[in-house]
């Protein structure tokens, strides 16, 4: 892992989304054990650099950026209340 980046729905971004839809529109679409929670879970965590799995220890500065749509949304925005 080496950043993360904040794109919208429907956007196609390299790397592997961090949050995977369950439900949408009150219709299941994707169902998964507690145990394949669990084992996928432990992967992701052990995915991540020595220095953000410790809560207690030193934190690494973890770069996180938006997608070029999440950005241009948030200038539109920007500019409507500036």
């Amino acid at each position: 892992m080496r950043g993360d980046v904040i794109g919208r729905a429907e956007e196609e971004l390299p790397g592997r989304p961090l949050l995977v839809p369950f439900v949408r529109g009150g219709v299941l679409v994707r169902e998964e054990t507690i145990e394949r929670m669990s084992e996928r879970a432990r992967s992701d965590l052990g995915a991540l650099p020595p220095g953000l799995r410790d809560l207690d220890g030193e934190v690494e500065s973890y770069p996180v950026a938006y997608s070029d749509l999440c950005s241009a949304a948030l200038r539109a925005v920007d500019a409507r209340v500036g």
